[in-house]
């Protein structure tokens, strides 16, 4: 959290909820075994805040190679 606060960026919101929905029932499943695969992350940010987006970028791949 301290090094989002340190971009001025916003606490990010994930929720965290268990349901009886279809689609998460499903999701749950196909993601079962996927221990290894890539994962993609999708950095955005206002325009022309493009060192923000930079900065954040480089602070999700140092915890990438940690």
């Amino acid at each position: 959290m301290k090094d989002w606060q340190e971009f001025e960026l916003d606490a990010l919101i994930c929720p965290a909820f268990t349901g009886k929905d279809i689609a998460l029932k499903l999701l749950k499943c196909a993601a079962r075994d996927s221990a290894g695969l890539p994962l993609a992350v999708q950095v955005v940010t206002l325009p022309l805040r493009e060192e923000k987006c930079l900065a954040v970028m480089k602070q999700v791949e140092n915890v990438w190679m940690e």
